[in-house]
């Protein structure tokens, strides 16, 4: 998963989505994650805005699907 957090007086629903866009972009490019990951997927985006602060918070939580193997006799090590 990954959370990210805006706090701001304007704009919060457009900087939450081009954060989103950044995380989902920053993934595809490397969806191996460095070679330790046979594939990462996107499965949901949960986007939820708090008006109760001082300040607008926007908070999305992105969570991805990562298929990787380990060897039987080495299980911290993905391969």
């Amino acid at each position: 998963m990954v959370d990210a957090y805006v706090r701001s007086t304007a704009n919060v629903d457009d900087t939450i989505d081009s954060i989103c866009v950044q995380v989902e972009e920053a993934i595809a490019s490397d969806y191996t994650l460095n070679g330790i990951a046979k594939n990462t997927v996107l499965i949901s985006t949960d986007i939820d805005f708090s008006g109760e602060a001082e300040q607008p918070v926007g908070i999305a939580r992105l969570t991805f699907s990562v298929l990787y193997v380990t060897s039987i006799n080495d299980v911290e090590t993905a391969r």
